[in-house]
């Protein structure tokens, strides 16, 4: 995807056509990651910061879906902020075990 523009090409009509798109074999690492991300477009910074790692080992933490592994299922996030995020990514850098 980050090499080849048409690559790009498909992957964004397909966002903008189906509103969600799934990318084999991204990269591993945050800043490998944040690149792909930035190519896509700006990251927005929040209360939660520009990028943050969710994992349900964090649940007992935080009372919140999002940091468990129990199914998500589609829906919107951010709805009580001014201006909510478009676009929200999420990337699987490691298998959960």
């Amino acid at each position: 995807v980050m090499s080849n523009e048409f690559v790009f090409k498909k992957l964004m009509v397909r966002l903008m056509k189906y509103g969600v798109v799934l990318v084999a074999n991204t990269p591993t690492t945050k800043d490998e990651a944040r690149k792909l991300y930035e190519k896509i477009g700006v990251i927005r910074h929040t209360f939660y910061g520009g990028l943050w790692t969710l994992t349900s080992d964090t649940a007992s933490a935080r009372n919140d879906t999002a940091y468990s592994n129990t199914k998500l299922n589609s829906h919107t996030d951010c709805t009580y902020m001014i201006d909510p995020p478009g676009l929200m990514v999420f990337t699987c850098m490691k298998a959960g075990e």
